[in-house]
């Protein structure tokens, strides 16, 4: 088991969530799935292949339909970082959403044009809902330049019974 702390734990367990989420989801074509780690602060989640073609790619999970809103939300620091990284490299830029309807959308940020820049007000820290608000830029995708699948939604109590299997809260 890999200890973390108490103030870690938020963090983690939605990093572990992602990748569980995307583990329990094997998608047509995709593989050699490479994942970093849960327990860092890494700028993406994961480099993959699909259809040979080596990937780059960020995952998040959304409190939402795939159809609540016509766009994606992607911090514009994130959105430059993957870009500029998968350049670098040679791979192609991904960002891909899983919804509560159970739709995974995947952009590829590589071949998209740069979206214009806008404006919320969100939460300080990932890491503590109550740090306060701050404004916060980012970039709307729009979903209908997404490839979309079906995937199995993952049950809660699934994946807090396999993050207990392989971290302690200490």
């Amino acid at each position: 088991m890999t200890p973390i702390s108490s103030y870690q734990q938020r963090f983690v367990y939605s990093s572990f969530r992602e990748r569980y989420y995307t583990e329990t989801n094997q998608f047509p074509k995709f593989s050699n799935f490479n994942f970093t780690s849960t327990t860092g602060f890494d700028r993406y989640d994961a480099t993959y292949e699909v259809a040979g073609k080596p990937v780059l790619a960020e995952f998040k999970i959304r409190d939402c339909a795939s159809t609540q809103y016509p766009t994606a939300m992607i911090e514009i620091e994130k959105y430059d970082f993957l870009v500029a990284e998968a350049k670098k490299t040679g791979r192609a830029a991904i960002f891909q959403c899983y919804y509560t309807d159970g739709i995974v959308l995947f952009f590829n940020l590589s071949k998209m044009p740069k979206p214009e820049a806008q404006n919320a007000v969100r939460t300080k820290s990932t890491m503590a809902a109550n740090s306060g608000r701050r404004n916060s830029p980012y970039y709307a995708l729009p979903v209908e330049a997404a490839l979309k699948f079906r995937y199995k939604i993952p049950s809660e109590a699934e994946i807090q019974k396999e993050f207990y299997q392989q971290y302690t809260v200490v």
